[in-house]
């Protein structure tokens, strides 16, 4: 019986990924706050630096307090 064998592109080595920045966009701050916030841990976990763009509010300072960039709407 063939065995199959899984392949990884010989550029990469997963030793050797780069950080990723990721931009999460939400309508509201409160929604990332509330919803996303396992998601933004996650990926800073694995090593991506997060940014949040959402409209100014309460809930911007509780975004910063996870460790992800806030950058307001206008």
């Amino acid at each position: 019986e063939r065995q199959r064998v899984r392949r990884r592109h010989p550029a990469f080595h997963p030793d050797e990924w780069m950080m990723a920045r990721i931009v999460v966009a939400a309508n509201n701050a409160w929604n990332i706050v509330n919803y996303r916030q396992g998601l933004v841990r996650a990926l800073q976990v694995e090593g991506h630096e997060v940014t949040v763009v959402a409209p100014a509010g309460p809930d911007a300072a509780a975004i910063r307090a996870l460790g992800a960039h806030f950058h307001p709407l206008a």
